[in-house]
């Protein structure tokens, strides 16, 4: 993260308009490990993300600190989304400049929102065996996305996530210094966020995209980018008969 400046969106708004938020406002490069946008960067940052999450849950390793985040901060103006989102506190101190916009959005519309994308994503029975013959891409995101809903509710989409988001948010504005957090309701327009940020509130309309439409079709790339990884794979090792088993993950991603 650059030195003058950082914004931690340390719960998205709908996540594409973020990022088009942070472009017209003339903050980025980003970081959002649930986007294909950078894809070659956040591939390489998974493991680090990851081992980020095992230290600071289940005491694997040191927790993180300034130098360890710079490894995947540097060149950053602002962070949103999962796994940033876990390390509120952390990056709050480690960064003493960033500025935090909370995304004030009612549970039970990201709960449904969270149901009828992310998760049901992710309950694609195929994924957890694309993982092993696609280990460069799928491998690297499957397993940090599976942990981190862990550490949220334990897999559990009903009342324990519930539970879990309220909690987050009042930790957010637990760990958060008032001055430096904004608490942002979709709907407001540019004058909370730009007075907020110090910026000339741009011309035009706030942008709003369909992230749930986008965020599928997105997903549906990645695990077909990731089935002709795994029979790339295949391939070389010279093992045709698994191709039957990549067939079978297509059967079973589209029977779910």
């Amino acid at each position: 993260m650059s030195e003058h400046e950082g914004d931690l969106f340390t719960k998205p708004f709908l996540t594409r308009t973020a990022i088009i938020l942070l472009h017209i406002l003339g903050l980025g490069p980003k970081i959002n490990l649930q986007s294909q946008d950078d894809e070659s960067s956040r591939t390489m940052k998974e493991p680090l993300w990851g081992q980020a999450l095992r230290a600071k849950y289940y005491d694997e390793g040191k927790k993180w600190g300034r130098a360890e985040f710079d490894k995947v901060m540097a060149g950053y103006d602002a962070v949103l989304d999962t796994p940033c989102c876990f390390f509120a506190e952390e990056l709050t101190a480690a960064y003493p400049d960033a500025l935090v916009i909370l995304n004030a959005r009612p549970v039970d519309s990201w709960l449904r929102s969270m149901r009828s994308t992310i998760f049901a994503v992710h309950a694609w029975p195929s994924w957890k065996y694309l993982q092993y013959i696609d280990p460069k891409i799928t491998g690297m995101w499957y397993p940090n996305r599976r942990l981190e809903w862990k550490i949220f509710c334990n897999h559990d989409y009903g009342e324990p996530c519930r539970e879990a988001f309220v909690k987050h948010y009042d930790h957010v504005r637990k760990v958060v210094p008032k001055q430096r957090l904004l608490e942002y309701e979709l709907g407001s327009g540019w004058e909370p966020l730009c007075r907020f940020l110090g910026k000339e509130v741009p011309e035009g309309e706030f942008p709003r995209v369909n992230d749930a439409e986008g965020f599928l079709m997105r997903q549906g790339w990645l695990w077909w980018y990731g089935l002709l990884m795994a029979l790339v794979n295949v391939v070389k090792v010279g093992a045709p008969g698994l191709v039957v088993a990549a067939a079978s993950l297509w059967y079973m991603n589209s029977q779910s």
